[in-house]
């Protein structure tokens, strides 16, 4: 599991990708997060990955709006 801090417009739902990488910086598994709505500019999201190796770190690769 990972954390993800997501800044968005409030009132608005986004769709977030997040990517699990080793420690060569290689794409070891990813997931989709939907975010919902909030009233706040910043939220905290927990995502769980699944990978096909260890992964050293997880980082929000991109997100749009819903």
């Amino acid at each position: 599991m990972t954390g993800v801090q997501t800044c968005a417009l409030p009132i608005s739902i986004a769709v977030c990708t997040v990517q699990a990488k080793d420690l060569r910086k290689n794409v070891v598994g990813s997931a989709t997060v939907d975010i919902p709505a909030a009233n706040t500019r910043t939220t905290a999201h927990t995502a769980t990955i699944k990978t096909t190796t260890s992964a050293f770190t997880a980082l929000v690769h991109d997100c749009v709006r819903g």
